[in-house]
């Protein structure tokens, strides 16, 4: 169910995350993307959503997923 959710992920242009984000407004999202130019657009559209740019096929997403703890920011 929806209330269970907290954590969303997602990448490209981020509409999935804006929406879920204005259905669910208590939970916390992240988004990430290959591209520093996606994640940018992204930021300044949305700046209620940490962005992080990330490789889902390489370590670096691994390391950067598992530093989101509570309070944790990945927006510069």
């Amino acid at each position: 169910r929806w209330e269970t959710l907290k954590e969303v992920l997602t990448s490209g242009d981020a509409s999935l995350i804006a929406e879920l984000s204005r259905r669910i407004p208590e939970a916390r999202f992240f988004g990430c993307d290959v591209s520093q130019r996606v994640v940018s657009a992204n930021r300044e559209r949305m700046r209620q959503i940490e962005f992080f740019e990330a490789d889902i096929a390489n370590d670096t997403f691994v390391e950067k997923t598992r530093a989101l703890g509570p309070g944790a920011t990945t927006n510069p």
